[in-house]
């Protein structure tokens, strides 16, 4: 329950090597940055700290700059408001390399972007086995912001629930960032839209990607994200950036074109023994880039690929049914998914591929129920 006219509400550490363990940083306001916790150039150890319903400026939680490193472990950064700037939760600015392991990020919001964690100009954390849930914003990345050559590591992390306004629901990343994901889970995170005429319509309801960034996911599940009313509802690219998305599940994404995945102008998708799989208004859609396929299954998407940009190889995938996808001069005879005639389909494999993520039980039903059973069948 403290304030300050300047920086770190509840706590201001400069060049500092704290521990602090078993702790509750709370209530506290900052008129400038961190509410909870501000620190430059310092390597703290936060261990079992609670913070929670900080605001200020930027930072609501937490505000990291200048070289700033700490092992944050076992931390619950909940429910505070960066009520003018970034990083609902915490907010990395310049040089800051954090590991943050085993802790919650949850019901954070930022008036601008990043509502659960926002990292700007050369910040590289290690994010290890956190779950990033309930955060927004009002314009970008409702989970996460990576912007500015920003290198960072998640390792089994879930980027759940989170909503942004505009662009990137789950994660927003630009500017020259490489981000590595591995074995996370990104879902049921969306983009909504403004009401009013002039404003963006919503784009990269999971992941959203742009200017010149290169993201890697590996081993993750992309589900349930939606784009409301826009465009890409699992993942969007635009403005010369690339992504390379392998042995991961895309399932149940929603968009009005491009429910899995969208790619712009000048942009990139790689994509390997991928599952693409019940996805709306178009697995994928390809506006005028380029989409490269090495492997996997897609299905129950309707209609599969939509391109418009470079021609796409598709071939050697399994479509759910042995005699193909449609398509109007391949196979006009196919009863999978529909591609466009700017795809090559053939050959295409008469058995799932093994290398792609097991592919999730389709068309569930309880066909009868008892004290002690009940009888499914797909």
């Amino acid at each position: 329950n403290c304030s300050s006219l300047n920086k770190g509400g509840g706590i201001y550490l400069e060049s500092s090597g704290m521990r602090l363990e078993n702790a509750r940083v709370c209530n506290n306001n900052s008129i400038e940055e961190g509410g909870g916790i501000y620190m430059t150039n310092s390597s703290p150890v936060l261990k079992n700290v609670t913070i929670n319903q900080n605001t200020s400026k930027a930072g609501g939680g937490l505000y990291l700059v200048d070289n700033s490193s700490p092992v944050i472990t076992g931390c619950s950064v909940s429910f505070n408001t960066a009520s003018y700037s970034n990083g609902g939760g915490i907010f990395m600015w310049q040089y800051c390399s954090p590991q943050i392991n085993n802790t919650e990020i949850i019901g954070n919001h930022a008036s601008s972007r990043g509502g659960g964690v926002s990292m700007v100009y050369h910040c590289d954390p290690i994010i290890t086995n956190v779950k990033i849930q309930g955060n927004d914003t009002n314009d970008r990345g409702g989970g996460v912001v990576i912007d500015g050559h920003c290198d960072p590591i998640f390792q089994d992390v879930d980027i759940i629930r989170n909503s942004a306004k505009y662009w990137g629901g789950g994660l927003h990343i630009a500017s020259y960032s490489y981000p590595v994901i591995r074995k996370s889970i990104i879902a049921l995170n969306y983009t909504t839209g403004g009401s009013a005429p002039w404003e963006p319509i919503p784009i990269g309801g999971g992941i959203h990607v742009y200017s010149h960034s290169s993201p890697t996911v590996r081993n993750s599940t992309i589900f349930n994200n939606h784009a409301i009313n826009g465009h890409g509802g699992g993942v969007y690219l635009n403005d010369q950036t690339s992504i390379s998305i392998d042995t991961t599940t895309f399932v149940g994404n929603n968009a009005n074109e491009g429910g899995a995945v969208y790619v712009a102008s000048s942009a990139n998708c790689s994509l390997g023994n991928v599952n693409i799989i019940r996805n709306l208004n178009y697995g994928i859609y390809n506006y005028s880039g380029t989409v490269n396929f090495s492997g996997g299954n897609i299905f129950n998407n309707i209609y599969a690929i939509f391109n418009s940009g470079n021609s796409i190889d598709a071939s050697n995938m399994y479509w759910g049914i042995n005699n193909g996808p449609y398509h109007q001069y391949q196979n006009s005879f196919g009863t999978g998914d529909s591609v466009n005639v700017g795809v090559n389909i053939s050959p295409w494999l008469f058995t799932p591929n093994i290398d792609a993520p097991p592919i999730p039980i389709q068309n569930v039903r309880v066909t009868s129920t008892g004290n002690d059973f009940v009888n499914l069948s797909w």
